[in-house]
């Protein structure tokens, strides 16, 4: 009976996090990669061309494989070109990260620290912002968890059908972002093999045919790059040539990055990067990673979770691009050595020490979440904190029943807490200065408006929430653009100077802030110089000759 009301005490925390998740699905998509993916997305949605991947500022545009276009294209056009049509199969790719996730690790540990691995992953911090500011690697690491699951299956029983579902997952995998993938899901098949030294249950012919049908599988993405190489042909992909697709989709777009070359992404590279950017990316649990040190036997079952870990942390650290979003696909296997863990040495930790601890990292939260409140609005906005603060209070006072799950409870509310206020209070404030978004909202009140330009600025998200077609323009376009009636121009401080020097005759309908959202400076927080930091950018019309 005390079994059962764990589990169900598990499935209530997994749905209050999947809710704060929720929360972000309407919020405004951030201006960034999600803006450009979201555009190229709405225009092979609208324009019923699934093979090329075309952006308003640059046609040519080849950088990721194709699938997760795809899958939000189907989704726009499903839904629309909203918000929730886009992020959506962030959320229904989450449900399925966590779903391998907890089936992958009862098969080592049991239920209970399958449970403790899904609530760690599904409320870190970098997991809560990646189902917001939507990234392609929740796809990527959804898929390879299921291929891991599947082919571990496999190696237990060797049905063929286990196999084939691997497979399938793995080119999905493949498709998202690349071959690189293949190293985690080739080290979970490998270990076994060497750990148990069953050289009979290799069947050779089974990975023949898992070969070919993994090359099967990952065929619609290679055709669909190599009809967008033979459609711009010589043309520069990335700020550089690129050979043929093949060269392109297994080396160029993902070895590649290890010497930085791929044109648009200079970086030199920080061995360490990683190791920091882990600390918040995996917040709250964090701390638990260090309770490693107070164990004295090893409580891990398989050495498929640190293999991978060790393995992907060397390989994106020697990278010379380095993204922090790059380190999801460290968090699957570190929920799951954290969970575990943490079910070896709880008991040292529910003492009044611990708890006092706990609260006082709460504390800290909560005092430097009024803090930044005040700065981002300056002033307090009790009513929306109190709402924040509700489920981590009632979490709070329900973990005294639940003795032995304590501390895990408790930091349970933090992670809501985070949660709750980014996407109550902070995300939707910030947004606010997106000029894209602001764009479209204030055009979709025009009448008779045929299309909107963009001059000398790249607003993504103008082109995915715009009703009315947008189109880029180049300078030696202009001449038939000044000859049109009423043409609404997206331009900047640098084009309307262009526009006065050519002594173009027009009218400033609306003038805009913008902001990069995904690139945070205290200064941009702070609303008292919030507007020196921003961009202008201008809707105006354009009167013929």
């Amino acid at each position: 009976m005390f079994l059962v009301i764990k589990k169900y005490s598990y499935q209530i925390l997994l749905f209050i996090i999947l809710a704060v998740h929720a929360l972000g699905l309407n919020c405004d998509i951030f201006n960034g990669d999600s803006a450009l993916y979201a555009s190229i997305a709405k225009n092979m949605a609208q324009s019923g061309d699934w093979l090329i991947l075309n952006s308003i500022m640059q046609e040519n545009w080849i950088d990721k494989p194709h699938l997760a276009f795809w899958i939000w294209a189907v989704f726009i056009k499903i839904f629309g070109n909203t918000s929730f049509s886009f992020k959506l199969p962030s959320f229904i790719a989450l449900l399925i990260l966590l779903r391998y996730l907890f089936l992958f690790t009862k098969k080592f540990y049991g239920d209970i620290t399958a449970w403790t691995a899904v609530l760690i992953l599904s409320s870190s911090l970098h997991i809560m912002i990646a189902t917001n500011d939507v990234r392609i690697d929740i796809f990527l690491i959804s898929f390879m968890m299921a291929a891991i699951y599947h082919l571990q299956k496999y190696w237990e029983d060797i049905r063929i059908y286990q196999m084939l579902i691997g497979i399938f997952f793995s080119a999905l995998a493949v498709m998202t972002k690349g071959i690189y993938v293949l190293i985690p899901i080739g080290l979970s098949f490998i270990i076994p093999f060497i750990s148990e030294k069953n050289y009979r249950k290799m069947v050779y012919y089974h990975w023949l045919l898992a070969l070919v049908l993994l090359l099967i599988g990952i065929s619609p993405a290679l055709y669909a790059l190599k009809i967008q190489f033979d459609h711009f042909d010589n043309s520069l992909i990335l700020g550089q040539k690129a050979s043929n697709f093949l060269q392109f989709f297994f080396w160029d777009s993902q070895f590649g990055r290890f010497h930085s070359n791929l044109g648009q992404v200079q970086s030199h590279g920080d061995p360490s990067f990683y190791l920091h950017t882990l600390l918040w990316a995996f917040a709250p649990w964090s701390f638990f990673i260090f309770l490693a040190f107070f164990i004295k036997k090893n409580p891990l079952k398989e050495y498929i979770s640190i293999t991978c870990l060790a393995v992907m942390l060397v390989v994106i650290s020697i990278s010379k691009t380095q993204l922090s979003h790059h380190s999801l696909i460290l968090l699957p296997f570190l929920s799951m050595i954290a969970a575990v863990i943490f079910r070896a040495t709880f008991w040292r930790w529910q003492g009044r020490l611990s708890i006092a601890f706990i609260f006082l990292i709460f504390f800290s939260i909560l005092i430097a979440s009024l803090y930044l409140t005040y700065i981002l609005f300056g002033a307090l906005v009790p009513s929306k904190i109190v709402i924040a603060l509700i489920p981590a209070v009632i979490l709070t006072l329900w973990s005294y029943y639940h003795v032995v799950q304590r501390v895990f409870i408790l930091f349970i509310a933090i992670a809501i807490y985070t949660g709750l206020y980014l996407n109550l209070l902070f995300y939707p404030e910030i947004l606010k200065y997106q000029s894209g978004r602001n764009a479209s909202n204030f055009v979709s009140k025009l009448d008779n408006t045929e299309s909107v330009e963009e001059f000398y600025v790249n607003i993504s998200l103008l082109n995915f929430y715009s009703s009315v077609p947008i189109r880029n323009t180049k300078i030696h376009n202009m001449e038939a653009l000044l000859n049109k009636k009423n043409q609404l121009l997206v331009t900047n401080d640098y084009g309307l100077d262009f526009l006065k020097m050519s002594k173009v005759n027009y009218i400033i309908l609306e003038e805009f802030l913008d902001y990069r959202t995904t690139v945070l400076k205290m200064s941009f927080i702070n609303k008292k110089t919030r507007e020196s930091t921003c961009d202008k950018h201008y809707l105006i019309r354009i009167n013929p000759y």
